[in-house]
């Protein structure tokens, strides 16, 4: 049996994925210990840096003192924490209503509806932060790894790019699944 050589390693974590994969799934992870994860992950490797990248969802009080409390947690246990920012976007759709102006057919059924403007909250700046962030610790004199904790795939071109750009080093993508 071979053994491993230690690689110093930097974690990357994409919050806002994985938190939307543990509310649907165990909301008991919803506290997760990002630095325990990460050595639990790579127990061979030396853990030189845990980012965890996400954004307070502003429009809801509750939750980003809930957020705020869970991100100085993750700073007390040594991860750096980078926050993004919520844009409000902009759209219109039909909202069945029986005084409708419009007739709607959806699925051979037919409905009178009425065009209603709302807005949603798309996060903004989080991706990119990631992407930035590793590719320059892939630059680094000493990184030879780099972990993805993450199911987006907007990640995949930035890893090739690393891949291309820097081959010795190591890059290991953790994806959450159902």
């Amino acid at each position: 049996m071979t053994r491993q050589t230690p690689k110093d390693t930097a974690v990357f974590i994409d919050g806002f994925n994985v938190y939307h994969f543990i509310k649907k799934n165990d909301r008991s992870l919803l506290w997760l210990d990002y630095m325990r994860l990460s050595q639990l992950l790579a127990p061979v490797d030396n853990i030189v840096s845990v980012n965890y990248f996400s954004a307070f969802a502003y429009w809801n009080s509750h939750k980003v003192l809930r957020h705020s409390n869970y991100t100085r947690a993750l700073q007390a246990s040594g991860v750096n924490v980078y926050m993004g920012t919520f844009a409000d976007k902009e759209k219109i759709g039909l909202v069945r209503d029986l005084r409708g102006t419009r007739s709607v057919t959806f699925f051979n059924r037919t409905f009178q509806a009425t065009r209603q403007q709302f807005y949603t909250h798309e996060e903004k700046q989080t991706d990119v932060a990631i992407c930035v962030k590793m590719y320059k610790a892939a630059c680094q004199v000493g990184i030879q790894k780099i972990s993805l904790i993450s199911n987006d795939t907007e990640f995949a071109p930035v890893l090739k790019e690393i891949d291309e750009d820097m081959p010795n080093t190591t890059l290991k993508v953790y994806v959450p699944v159902d």
